[in-house]
């Protein structure tokens, strides 16, 4: 197991091998200073900051400042635009950061000399996402979200509903309609209109293998895969097990502390959430295996995950690099970055103790759940999803809000996105 493993990265003697930068130093003697701010965004700033103080007892002469900042990147847009007020080191999730490749060319440094000696190390779906179209490694590949089903075991033993009994998304539906008669609580919730988010589409399209694009790289949302994934959305809809999240992420800690919803079929990184921002129901929560539809062998399905990218005009580039190493692939930095919900896929890592021990808030341990999960499908998201997205969450208001149909609703976003992007 590597302990410490970069700090190293830093002092900077270089030693180039098979045209690949290696960094080589002792984390005591490494000359690093200066200071470098970090855009991130709830708990996983929360974990970034904690590791930051770690980083400076090692480096006393550097400063790293986490600034919290929202997930919908609506400071960084302007700031890449006009080069002005980038920060240094960047949270991107790994379905846009292809798309923040291509349309903000030059912007961000390449980090092959972290990733190419250790990319047999990082889960599949996280590292191919950081690949620019020169081969190049533009982002150090950070969580991933391997979901499982969290539930509040107090509801569901007052509803007399078995979750692990629950093995697919017809059991799920069914058990959905006993809870709500039984407690009032709710299964799934989603924002509707998908103005804030389009997870619940994802989730469901994902976990078939499901893509965005035809045979020919053009955008195509009316698959089969993607028509199943939203018809039964909208048969949970139908049926009043759902709620409406208009701001997806604050309303369903809302809802969560208000009792209102029973069930999270998400990723391991919104067990951080709960257990920092619905701390009170530590000990009834617990995790079993997400759900499939009949006939689908697993369950298996990885949702959201994030990569750190740097700045290619950092004014302290070799800090950044360092710093951006040692949240990723240092032992200690991952045990909190796990302490904190952020799942890594830097798969050394999960030797640490803190991926065994049993957490109380659970009742289980998390990382025996998770690390087993590690290996779903890899999706393709493209260098232009951010437009896809955009217009597939107009046909998800569409759906859910108009109830449109959802096969012409779909046809009319893929058509609306390829104009998008062919125009570029």
């Amino acid at each position: 197991m590597k302990k410490k493993l970069i700090s190293v990265l830093l002092c900077l003697s270089m030693v180039f091998t098979t045209g690949i930068q290696v960094f080589a130093a002792d984390e005591e003697s490494a000359d690093l200073s200066g200071e470098i701010h970090v855009a991130s965004w709830n708990a996983s700033a929360d974990g970034l900051a904690e590791i930051a103080e770690k980083f400076m007892e090692l480096h006393p002469g550097t400063t790293v400042v986490v600034d919290k900042v929202d997930a919908e990147y609506t400071k960084l847009y302007p700031a890449l635009a006009s080069g002005v007020n980038v920060p240094d080191v960047i949270q991107i999730q790994q379905t846009d950061i292809q798309a923040f490749l291509n349309n903000y060319e030059g912007s961000f440094a390449d980090v092959s000399d972290i990733v190419e000696p250790e990319k047999d190390n990082f889960a599949a779906n996280a590292l191919g996402v950081t690949i620019g179209q020169d081969g190049k490694y533009y982002a150090v590949p950070w969580d991933i979200g391997p979901c499982a089903m969290m539930y509040r075991k107090d509801i569901f033993e007052e509803a007399g509903v078995d979750a692990a009994s629950i093995t697919t998304w017809e059991e799920y539906l069914e058990a959905g309609k006993v809870i709500l008669e039984k407690t009032g609580a709710k299964m799934f919730g989603f924002c509707y209109n998908g103005a804030s988010s389009s997870d619940a589409v994802k989730l469901f399209l994902h976990q078939q293998g499901g893509t965005y694009y035809d045979e020919d790289g053009k955008v195509d949302l009316t698959t089969d895969k993607m028509l199943k994934g939203i018809s039964f959305l909208k048969e949970m809809q139908d049926a009043g097990i759902t709620m409406d999240l208009p701001s997806e992420w604050d309303d369903r800690i809302t809802a969560l502390n208000a009792d209102q919803i029973a069930c999270l079929p998400y990723p391991v990184w919104y067990t951080g959430t709960l257990m920092s921002s619905v701390a009170e129901q530590s000990g009834k929560w617990g995790i079993v295996p997400m759900p499939c539809f009949e006939g689908e062998e697993s369950g298996e399905v990885s949702m959201g995950g994030c990569v750190l990218a740097i700045s290619a005009n950092s004014e302290n580039l070799e800090l950044a690099k360092a710093y951006t190493a040692y949240a990723m692939m240092d032992d200690e930095a991952n045990e909190i970055n796990f302490k904190w919900g952020q799942f890594p896929s830097y798969k050394p890592s999960y030797e640490a103790e803190a991926f065994k021990q049993v957490d109380e808030y659970f009742g289980v341990s998390r990382g025996e759940i998770f690390t087993k999960l590690v290996n779903s499908p890899v999706i393709d998201f493209g260098p232009y999803f951010t437009d896809v997205d955009q217009s597939m969450r107009t046909a998800i208001g569409e759906i859910f809000v108009n109830d449109a149909d959802p096969e012409t609703a779909l046809a009319a976003a893929a058509e609306a996105a390829q104009r998008i992007i062919d125009a570029k």
